[in-house]
């Protein structure tokens, strides 16, 4: 109990203070705990961002997993995924606000604290830049380099998440993916079939 307690709370003061600014004293008393307490489950803040990404990034790592191993091209498998990846952020928004008030690029990993962040990240990229390989090879997206796009495509995400949430994170999340899945398909796939493909998706 008191280790879900203390990393919603760390989550929550990361979104609203940032890591640099928030002590794990602030944690404890907005968790309403000792300071004892809390080091008895975490024993610096390091390790305590270290848990709060980890349990995050599990669950999401996971849920893009199950979807992907269900799809039958690239195409439907990258789109499967970054739904996931929209929807998770926007289910968790102040694990959502942890990443954006850091202010790094998502495609670079050479900022992150984290292990669990560096190792989702290169994971994620080395499946994306599979999935956009095959589907070059397949005809589907344009004859650019697989890693470069992969790298926008993540950095796309970064930005449909953070116009959510500068518009108040009032937009139901299947508009936003509505948007994302479109704005993809414009930005990746071959001109000749750009129109097929919006119209097959189109709600």
């Amino acid at each position: 109990m008191y280790e879900a307690l203390i990393l919603d709370t760390a989550e929550l003061l990361f979104a609203e203070l940032g890591v640099d600014r928030c002590q794990v004293k602030d944690v404890a008393a907005r968790a309403g705990i000792s300071l004892a307490t809390l080091y008895r489950y975490f024993a610096s803040k390091e390790a305590l961002l270290g848990a709060v990404h980890e349990r995050r990034l599990a669950e999401l790592m996971r849920r893009i997993l199950e979807v992907v191993r269900a799809q039958r091209s690239p195409l439907d498998a990258i789109l499967a995924a970054d739904e996931v990846h929209l929807r998770f952020h926007m289910d968790h928004p102040s694990y959502l606000g942890m990443h954006l008030r850091e202010g790094n690029a998502w495609f670079d990993t050479s900022k992150l604290r984290c292990r669990a962040q560096i190792e989702a990240a290169e994971e994620g990229h080395k499946r994306t830049t599979a999935s956009f390989a095959a589907g070059v090879r397949a005809g589907v997206f344009v004859a650019d380099p697989p890693a470069l796009m992969a790298r926008a495509a993540v950095a796309a995400n970064q930005v449909h998440l953070s116009h959510w949430v500068a518009g108040g994170r009032s937009e139901a999340q299947d508009a936003v993916v509505a948007r994302a899945r479109a704005h993809f398909i414009r930005a990746f796939c071959r001109p000749e079939r750009v129109g097929e493909l919006l119209a097959r998706r189109r709600p």
